[in-house]
């Protein structure tokens, strides 16, 4: 991290779950990718999925183990947009772990996006205006994260 440069890894697919099974196109679980993607995963990962899960079956703490094993330090979670009561119950998990750990990051999206014209009717996916304002939000929370991990090496 005290780099003055970062390198950055993609791993998006539309339709994965956090843990269970995918919609089609089939893509992997994100605790999948997390394990199988090759070497360190870095410093920060972004998590931003949940909106084709069930409460029941979104295991933050399981998800958090793998990311602490591939050396992650700081997590960014990014809460969902509550449109339906299973999102309201998915943001609530992520709460919940973001209270019993620190390394966990919220980034409240649907805070962020309120009432905003971002969305198209369905209210979770995206304009092309909506895409650049998540990529907005998801810089200011990238940064705020790379400065909580300077300021705790510095300490």
């Amino acid at each position: 991290l005290v780099a003055a440069h970062a390198s950055v890894r993609f791993d998006l697919r539309s339709c994965r779950r956090l843990i269970g099974a995918p919609c089609p196109p089939n893509p992997p679980s994100a605790l999948t990718s997390i394990r199988a993607l090759p070497g360190s995963l870095g410093d920060i990962a972004v998590v931003d999925v949940g909106y084709n899960d069930w409460p029941e079956s979104y295991d933050v703490p399981r998800v958090m183990r793998a990311l602490r094993a591939r050396g992650v330090d700081r997590v960014v979670w990014v809460l969902l947009r509550e449109t339906q009561s299973s999102y309201r119950g998915i943001n609530a998990e992520v709460r919940a772990a973001a209270r019993r750990r620190r390394d966990i990051q919220v980034a409240d999206w649907g805070r962020y996006a309120r009432g905003r014209p971002w969305f198209v009717q369905d209210q979770v996916h995206l304009t092309t205006t909506g895409g650049w304002a998540l990529a907005r939000f998801m810089r200011r929370e990238i940064r705020e994260a790379v400065a909580y991990l300077r300021a705790r090496e510095d300490a």
